[in-house]
């Protein structure tokens, strides 16, 4: 036994192998202890067993070892040092928790976690480089900001075109169908990014001489919607339309015009056509020379009955050779019948539209 006098609240560390408790005839009062064991001697002189580790071959073996330490701090345990000594832990009941201790999550509590108050908007992130990696406040960021990544850690960003990869301030958004409630407000007129929609225009039609040289005016019945009646050689049908600068400068124009079968031929061949030819003469402001071209159409119409309709479609070229259409361009069209190449030689022009490609959804200010 180490010299040493036991007093209230000392602790006395026994180091007693089994061999010599049984011969020396050793008893302790309670459950024994094991080889390597302490007891506190309270005020009252109780004494009440604990449990550490063995002491190993620092001691002799042959012999029961006693060490006595002082009272150490209140509430603290003793601590067995590599030597076997029993030192005060510095620690007490209350450093050490248990599945029912409430505790902070960044506390000192968890070795992986950096100290920190929580404050209302924070986030728990993993920052800092291994081996010193923890769990870190990240403080609510500035309103309108979102979470990104930077190269290592999140962080609070922006929202902006160059935030987002691939697009530039150039670059707008792109939906595949876009649902608006209760109306919207546009900075500036919505387009598409190629001609997607048709400016269609319902044109005017006229004859120069009615009833004479020219065509004649049929009135609707029960079997027409009338319109302009073209049956002999050198009658037309007059109009015309602007290119607007809505047009999108690289598409084709088309022209539509509606007729109707004005006879009954219903015993002609199934080959047989109703051949219109237009003629499109335009200029625009400022120009000096009339540009033109001329397009016929032969539309098989068969053995069809009197007041059968039809559609005509030309197609004129924006890029005619020396006579390219232009934006702003004044078109006027004639119209007639050509008698020597149709089978049908009468016929009831009830409309014509004329149209081209546009990214415009709408007619906007400016498409003049």
């Amino acid at each position: 036994m180490e010299d040493g006098t036991v007093g209230a609240t000392d602790y006395v560390g026994l180091y007693a192998p089994a061999a010599i408790t049984a011969s020396y005839g050793l008893t302790f009062p309670g459950t024994g202890p094991s080889e390597s064991s302490y007891f506190e001697v309270s005020a009252a002189g109780a004494i009440s067993w604990a449990h550490v580790a063995d002491l190993g071959s620092t001691h002799d073996h042959d012999a029961a070892y006693i060490s006595i330490i002082g009272a150490p701090a209140a509430n603290h345990f003793p601590y067995q040092t590599a030597g076997g000594e029993l030192i005060d832990s510095g620690y007490a009941a209350g450093d050490f928790l248990t599945s029912v201790t409430a505790h902070d999550i960044l506390s000192v509590t968890h070795g992986d976690a950096a100290a920190a108050a929580v404050v209302r908007g924070d986030i728990i992130t993993g920052q800092g480089a291994n081996p010193n990696t923890k769990w870190t406040r990240l403080a609510l960021g500035a309103a309108g900001t979102y979470l990104a990544g930077s190269a290592t850690e999140p962080v609070w960003a922006t929202l902006n075109q160059a935030a987002i990869a691939g697009l530039t301030t150039g670059d707008g958004p792109t939906f595949d169908h876009l649902h608006i409630t209760n109306g919207a407000i546009f900075g500036d007129q919505p387009r598409t990014a190629t001609s997607l929609y048709r400016r269609y225009y319902h044109i005017p039609l006229g004859s120069s001489n009615p009833g004479a040289s020219g065509a004649t005016w049929v009135d609707g019945t029960a079997d027409t919607i009338g319109g302009w009646q073209l049956n002999a050689v050198g009658e037309t049908v007059r109009g015309g339309v602007d290119v607007h600068s809505d047009w999108d400068g690289a598409s084709d124009m088309k022209i539509e015009v509606r007729f109707q079968v004005n006879v009954n031929n219903t015993g002609g061949g199934a080959g047989d056509t109703v051949d219109l030819k237009i003629v499109a003469r335009y200029m625009g402001l400022t120009d000096v020379a009339v540009k033109t071209q001329t397009v016929e159409v032969a539309t098989i119409v068969g053995a069809s009955a009197q007041f059968k309709t039809f559609n005509a479609d030309f197609t004129l070229n924006w890029d005619e050779v020396s006579n390219v259409i232009e934006a702003g361009d004044h078109l006027t069209f004639k119209l007639n019948l050509e008698t020597d190449t149709s089978e049908v030689d009468d016929v009831i022009i009830s409309g014509m539209s004329f149209s081209y490609l546009t990214t415009h959804m709408g007619i906007e200010d400016g498409d003049e």
